[in-house]
């Protein structure tokens, strides 16, 4: 991120599949790819260098549609209040303000923000179902991955339709991009003066205080704090001013930057609790290459944990279920080694019903077909709800066996 060449090795983790990968048959094989962190001693950016094809990792099988999630829905709802919040709206008009969101899937985060401003909106989102849906409920979307050359055309396009750029976001996938630079320039080329960046992000500080190895996968080539980001978007005249911490992968952030040529601009100021972020980074040293240390110990030792349960369950021939055919399955089983343990996942998602783990015999039934009295311990693999499935569980008559829940710490619970 900031082109120092000087890069320390700091965790290699298992060869895993691309996310959301399941197939038809029992052990067929799926080729699995590296996936290798490394720190920036100069800066402190913690990165992947393993850096897939953008078109094999977001082409046509891509599945993702967060339209289906009502908590999403209602989180997006907030995200675009606080961006209202921070914008002058009497300033806008739809005919020539316009909202452009980077990764705009199926369009659910524009829908959200045309209900609180007065914009025209546009999504960039180069897989073809998501897009597809996008369109079909009224949002626009360019099939293409976005670049700076890619903003300068667009910049000339809008121009003449007599509009100007207030908004850009990337909502989770600012991690995605294997050229920041080039990412970043085409950002700040299309924004208007004093117009707002808003971006999403899993947060750094809390992949390392809860073990969150279900953020990497082969998407993620970006674990972001905010001291080496800060200085990163300042090259480019985006200048970070506020940051919200929210519960979504774990712990993520909403942040806000504006584009000025003026470096004491007022608006440009930074908000107390950007600060208080800022001193946490800072204790923990996030723009040194301690940040890296700090994820292998984490992740290291939330391994050890999970193959001593498992080890303990196995040795007492226990049997072992899955909850969960998650997007970072194929990480976590890798990781955990989870193919040596149990016997089926469980999950309710037609789509991966029927369908099996690549390179393995792990099969995904329906909970109402998973014959939950015969096992003994299920953990609990999509570890995003986890809460609400353990709740699930707990009040299924079916089981009296135990859960494990990986985040935000390991624990073993009685159902």
């Amino acid at each position: 991120m900031c082109n120092s060449p000087d890069l320390k090795l700091s965790l290699k983790l298992p060869d895993s599949e691309i996310g959301d990968t399941f197939t038809k048959t029992a052990n067929e094989q799926v080729k699995k790819y590296p996936y290798t962190i490394y720190t920036c001693v100069q800066c402190g950016h913690v990165q992947c260098h393993d850096v897939l094809e953008q078109s094999e990792l977001f082409g046509h099988d891509y599945s993702y549609t967060p339209s289906y999630s009502k908590k999403l829905e209602s989180h997006f709802d907030f995200y675009a209040n606080k961006l209202a919040s921070v914008s002058n709206a009497k300033n806008l008009n739809e005919e020539t303000s316009l909202a452009i969101d980077i990764g705009s899937n199926d369009g659910l985060f524009l829908r959200c923000l045309k209900k609180r401003l007065p914009v025209d909106v546009l999504g960039i989102e180069p897989a073809e179902a998501p897009r597809a849906f996008s369109e079909h409920n009224g949002i626009p979307a360019i099939d293409s991955f976005f670049s700076s050359a890619l903003a300068k055309d667009l910049k000339e396009q809008i121009a003449r339709k007599g509009q100007k750029v207030n908004f850009v976001s990337a909502n989770n996938v600012f991690a995605h991009c294997d050229n920041l630079q080039d990412f970043a320039k085409g950002i700040s080329e299309l924004l208007d003066d004093d117009g707002i960046f808003c971006f999403e992000i899993s947060y750094l500080v809390d992949i390392i205080n809860k073990a969150l190895i279900g953020v990497f996968f082969h998407e993620h080539l970006s674990h972001h704090a905010l001291l080496p980001l800060d200085r990163f978007l300042r090259t480019y005249n985006l200048f970070l001013f506020d940051a919200i911490e929210v519960d979504q992968q774990g712990g993520a952030l909403i942040c806000f930057a504006r584009k000025s040529k003026v470096i004491n601009n007022d608006q440009c100021l930074k908000s107390e609790r950007l600060k208080q972020l800022f001193e946490i980074e800072t204790d923990m040293k996030l723009d040194t290459c301690e940040s890296g240390r700090l994820l292998e110990k984490s992740l290291i030792a939330s391994q050890a944990r999970v193959h001593q349960i498992l080890d303990n369950l196995k040795s007492e021939n226990k049997r072992i279920g899955y909850f969960g055919a998650s997007r970072s399955l194929s990480m976590l089983s890798a990781f955990y080694n989870l193919t040596s343990y149990g016997s089926i996942i469980i999950d309710d998602n037609p789509n991966k019903v029927g369908k099996y783990l690549p390179n393995s015999d792990l099969r995904v039934v329906r909970i109402d077909e998973s014959k939950l009295e015969e096992l003994d311990c299920i953990l609990i693999t999509a570890w995003v709800p986890a809460q609400i499935i353990l709740e699930k569980l707990v009040d299924d008559n079916r089981f009296n066996g135990k859960a494990i829940k990986l985040n935000p710490e390991c624990v073993v619970v009685q159902c």
